[in-house]
């Protein structure tokens, strides 16, 4: 419900602790290094390679799983756990490292002994099946003729109308002969035999009727012999195939040594980057950082041991702290939400709680169904504690649980269970002629439903809107700004009270409303200092209320969603209902629920999610929030395929 406070890290110590200090600040997964300020003489930056070696040398270990991948026994289904490794066995890494860079080397080589048969192997079936059409040609590929001859050996168009082509031969020259060795759905090939003194001729011809001749340079025997050899050829790639498949099968029982190096490695990097913007004297080292003022004990209490000089102090007003939003277990997944707008500027309001209430409320109202919403609360549920997936991953989908509850609670609210399918099954299909709505509320679909929707929706806006213009009035009482807080955001107040009681009376709210544009006149224009500007940067600000009311406008988008799923959801049941009762029909409803359904859920899910983050971000965060925050991002272990349990929790 705040963004937490954050401490200035700056620490002298010997260069001989760097790397011990560097290591568990990681481990504790609560400062973020940031680059020392420069142009201190006492100090030079280090260069190091060592990054970019580390990097590759992730790299190479990530390109041999993936070579694995394919000839893993079992499959990882989607509920897989990542293996599980203690913190201890990250240690000494030393082994594990040279035998994985052992283990990738032989991995990669079989790969290449695999593609490179591969390679021959599609290579002698591309000359096999060019081979195939002349296998029935008795003369060697390669014969070109004798002193006085020459052949010519290739491929008309299937099309070619080989009379055609020797009335236009035979005109020229009689000292050639035609033989047609076969044909396919795509060519007719040919051996053409020709006086040596008329193959120019010949060949002119032949081309501009689409001949092409084929090129088997290199190959001595007869088509037959050679088809022969790619036969063998294609024989033992696929031995020398099968063998490295089953070395890269063999390899799988190192796939979780390979996993555990490769996050390993992954640590190593981020303690490489964190190095790297250490400054370094020829004995001592200077580090600075950022830590969260909730973990500036355990920071201590890590420093405290180690020969070393440092202070945690409050940022400076030209510091530029990140943010951390601190929140409790309900608020917290909606830090997603949050981070998907912008992280609030530090020393600023963090609205994730607030927010979090009035989107679970809005995206009930929106998606409101109870079948909907308990298969949202199951889906993410089941993600949320089954899936071993990422931390956003997990925000995302308790924040869809959460959601669900909503879409339940408006759901028994406006009767949506599946739309109205209980109706038009009682109707439909068992032929109850009269049946109760089954809305507690009302139903937004029929009667005059969708006019109480639409006010409940303004109401629900007026109310989102009041508590986002509260929120900067007390951020303004909090800075000293009590006038500011009186007339910028309590004139509108009153404004707004007035306004509504015209409904209920007149005069009453007529007078209340005229105090509130009086309140404006006289105070929105306090600024300026000639008497006439201000009174009319005064009238002026009642332009605002123009933006008000688009604003609440624009909260009748959760009636237009609630409408669209419920009227969608009526009209899929109307399809489902009407082949009646009998068999059929039963099995053709169950079909087009399930399917119809499915459809419009996902559909009205991702447009609810949409509109209602919509909704916080434009018109709620816009009445009081500051944004510009950058994110808190410790150096931390952060692994892919293995889950770390810390048995050293001292450090």
């Amino acid at each position: 419900m705040a963004v937490s406070n954050m401490k200035k890290l700056s620490l002298f110590a010997l260069s001989d602790e760097a790397d011990v200090l560097i290591h568990k600040l990681t481990w504790l997964s609560s400062v973020e290094f940031t680059k020392a300020e420069e142009g201190n003489e006492w100090f030079v930056e280090e260069g190091t390679s060592q990054l970019s070696l580390l990097k590759s040398r992730l790299a190479y270990i990530t390109e041999a799983l993936g070579v694995l991948k394919p000839y893993e026994r079992v499959k990882k289904g989607l509920f897989a756990k990542r293996m599980v490794v203690h913190k201890n066995d990250f240690d000494e890494v030393n082994e594990t490292l040279l035998h994985a860079k052992t283990m990738a080397e032989k991995i990669m080589e079989a790969k290449d002994r695999l593609l490179t048969a591969k390679a021959e192997k599609a290579k002698a079936q591309t000359k096999q099946e060019a081979l195939f059409p002349y296998q029935s040609y008795d003369l060697p590929l390669g014969y070109m003729g004798t002193k006085e001859s020459r052949v010519l050996l290739g491929t008309l168009p299937q099309s070619a109308d080989l009379d055609e082509i020797q009335t236009a031969v035979y005109a020229q020259t009689d000292r050639v002969v035609f033989e047609k060795i076969s044909a396919d759905a795509t060519a007719q090939y040919y051996s053409v035999i020709c006086h040596a003194a008329d193959v120019d001729v010949v060949a002119r011809i032949l081309s501009g009727y689409g001949f092409l001749r084929a090129d088997f340079t290199g190959i001595t025997g007869t088509a037959y012999e050679a088809m022969q050899q790619t036969t063998q050829i294609i024989k033992e790639t696929e031995r020398f195939i099968e063998e490295a498949e089953q070395s890269l099968s063999a390899f799988v029982q190192y796939q979780d040594e390979l996993q555990r190096a490769a996050d390993i490695l992954s640590i190593e990097i981020t303690k490489a980057e964190a190095k790297e913007k250490l400054v370094y004297s020829k004995r001592t080292v200077y580090i600075t950082g950022w830590v969260p003022e909730q973990a500036e004990e355990k920071v201590k209490r890590v420093l405290d041991k180690h020969c070393c000089a440092y202070e945690l102090t409050a940022p400076a007003p030209e510091d530029e702290p990140p943010v951390l939003l601190k929140n409790n277990k309900w608020a917290s997944p909606f830090t997603f939400i949050v981070n998907l707008y912008s992280l609030p500027k530090y020393g600023t309001f963090d609205p994730t709680f607030v927010m979090s209430l009035f989107y679970f409320l809005i995206f009930g109202m929106m998606l409101a169904d109870v079948v909907y919403g308990l298969l949202l609360l199951a889906v993410g549920l089941v993600i949320y504690k089954c899936l071993d997936v990422g931390k956003g991953v997990k925000n995302l989908a308790l924040v869809f649980a959460y959601c669900g509850l909503s879409c339940v609670l408006f759901g028994v609210l406006f009767g949506g269970y599946f739309g109205d399918l209980p109706i038009k099954i009682m109707q439909n299909m068992l032929g109850v002629d009269s049946v109760k709505n089954l809305a507690v509320l009302f139903d937004p679909a029929t009667g005059n439903g969708p006019i109480l929707f639409l006010g409940l929706s303004l109401g629900a806006g007026a109310v989102h809107l009041a508590f986002g213009m509260g929120i900067q009035a007390w951020l303004y009482i909090k800075e000293g700004k009590v006038f500011a807080a009186i007339f910028d955001i309590g004139s509108w107040y009153i404004l707004f009270a007035g306004i509504g009681l015209l409904f209920v009376n007149t005069m009453v709210g007529g007078i209340i409303a005229g105090v509130g544009v009086l309140m404006l006149i006289l105070t929105q224009g306090r600024d300026a200092k000639n008497p006439v500007m201000r009174l009319l940067k005064g009238v002026m600000s009642l332009y605002d209320i123009v933006n008000y009311v688009a604003d609440l406008l624009s909260y009748s988008r959760i009636m237009a969603l609630g409408l669209a799923s419920a009227i969608i959801a009526s009209v899929v049941n109307t399809l489902a209902t009407l082949n009646g009762g009998s068999v059929i029909g039963w099995i053709l409803m169950t079909v087009i629920v399930l399917f119809g359904h499915t459809v419009n859920l996902v559909i009205n899910l991702l447009g609810t999610f949409v509109h209602t983050s919509r909704l916080q971000y434009i018109e709620f965060f816009g009445k009081f929030y500051v944004d510009g925050g950058r994110e808190f991002k410790p150096a931390a272990p952060e692994t892919t395929y293995t889950r770390i349990v810390n048995t050293d929790e001292t450090l």
